[in-house]
């Protein structure tokens, strides 16, 4: 029943607009005629969003009904998530602490060695026994894991706060609209004439039409 009556419409709007192709204004009663259309196409365009709403609402209702009853579920996994990333975060921030004070270490008693060698002198037992430390220091703290339940891979990833607005270079500015459209509804509503550095306010003549 919905496809032959979404075919109804679509035939209908075709229709409508050969009908409409055909029109000319060259004169006051042409105008009244495109006008009269013009009607007959709001009215159509309202009748058909007004059904058009009225069959998606059920669905729409559906929609959120599911979405409503998986989400505790959803919500708790992403909860447990987050924590258990939290704690593998913090491991791995304490794992690249430890392994950069290692390899200071290494690198403090490296030249411990090489300025007893190039001073010719012969190093004393306990000078010996710190020499010979030679903690296990991976060269990288751990990029990858693979387990039988998942993989994961430590990455960096970029990221950006604005600290000073005024700093900002232009082109990384967007113009927002939406506040610019607030600014002139306010101003018209005031009666006043909209103004703003580097923005053209004009008025453009427009076409409003109801259907009968």
């Amino acid at each position: 029943m919905k496809n032959q009556e979404l075919t109804i419409v679509l035939s209908t709007a075709e229709m409508v607009a050969t009908q409409g192709r055909a029109i000319e204004v060259k004169s006051e009663d042409d105008l009244l005629t495109a006008i009269n259309f013009l009607g007959r196409i709001a009215s159509a365009k309202k009748a058909i969003e007004e059904r058009r709403t009225a069959m998606v609402k059920p669905l729409n209702d559906e929609v959120k009904s599911i979405n409503g009853s998986f989400k505790p579920a959803t919500d708790l996994l992403a909860e447990v998530d987050g924590l258990i990333r939290g704690k593998v975060n913090e491991w791995k921030r304490a794992e690249s602490i430890r392994i950069a004070e290692q390899k200071r270490q290494e690198a403090e008693a490296e030249a411990a060695r090489l300025a007893i060698i190039k001073a010719g002198g012969e190093a004393t037992d306990e000078q010996a026994q710190a020499l010979a430390f030679r903690p296990d220091v991976p060269d990288d703290p751990i990029k990858r894991v693979h387990t039988e339940g998942g993989s994961a891979q430590f990455r960096k990833v970029w990221k950006f706060e604005v600290i000073d607005k005024a700093l900002v270079p232009e082109y990384f500015k967007c113009i927002d609209e939406k506040a610019i459209r607030a600014f002139l509804t306010l101003s018209t509503t005031t009666k006043t004439t909209p103004q703003a550095p580097g923005i053209r306010f004009y008025q453009e003549e427009q076409l409003a039409v109801s259907g009968g």
